[in-house]
């Protein structure tokens, strides 16, 4: 088992050394995924709240806004992007798409959202706390929020390169548990992103997350952590 455990891990450094495992392509031209999902937002999807305020902020086109609001959340995207908020706005009128304020800051009142996802955001952010402070502002008491962020000790950032994304500024896990506990919110549970299920990608793309998913959670391309506000 040892030396099988070495084996990946080898082919992992390959990987990451070639640039292979973190290429990215443009949001317009990703497609939903569903699997993916459900193992982001766990029971939030299966016992939904209909009626509650549910908050994406970084939403891209909507995909994740499609899924809540197609289980009766009240739904409000939040991006950076005006072509990503028009091709949402296109995609899912029953949802409000707003482009983000310069400040980060956010024209809600306090305690407005019962939900709120923020998946893979905070990493191109150069300082998070005031966008993870904000976020809190406007959740509801105990309202839970879900997190996608990168992980600092992952194969995808042995050499420095990461993913090639603007800005990218990953974190070990106590790092961002760190940063989200002093910011008004309790860790409630700490998952792995399983990378794409649905979601059509290359034969060795998918091979190099099938390597990641069986190491261990500390070194996980992403973590999704759910948070409580306290």
């Amino acid at each position: 088992m040892r030396g099988r455990s070495w084996f990946l891990v080898v082919i992992l450094v390959l990987l990451a050394a070639c640039g292979a495992v973190g290429a990215s392509v443009p949001f317009y031209e990703l497609t939903a995924d569903p699997a993916r999902y459900a193992a982001w937002f766990g029971s939030l999807l299966t016992t939904p709240r209909p009626g509650d305020r549910m908050l994406d902020y970084g939403c891209g086109v909507g995909y994740v806004c499609s899924l809540f609001s197609g289980l009766g959340y009240d739904v409000t995207g939040v991006d950076i992007s005006p072509r990503a908020l028009e091709i949402g706005r296109r995609r899912e009128p029953n949802v409000m798409f707003l482009e983000a304020e310069s400040d980060g800051s956010l024209l809600f009142d306090d305690g407005h959202f019962a939900v709120i996802a923020c998946l893979g955001v905070l990493e191109h952010v150069p300082e998070p706390e005031p966008v993870v402070q904000e976020l809190r502002r406007v959740a509801a008491a105990d309202a839970t929020a879900v997190w996608v962020v990168p992980n600092a000790r992952s194969p995808f950032f042995w050499f420095g390169h990461g993913t090639g994304q603007i800005e990218e500024h990953p974190r070990t896990l106590d790092g961002w548990r760190e940063l989200l506990a002093e910011n008004g919110w309790a860790i409630e549970d700490v998952r792995r992103d399983p990378g794409p299920i649905d979601r059509p990608v290359a034969a060795w793309k998918r091979l190099a997350q099938a390597f990641l998913n069986r190491l261990p959670l500390g070194l996980t391309y992403q973590f999704v952590i759910e948070t409580r506000a306290v």
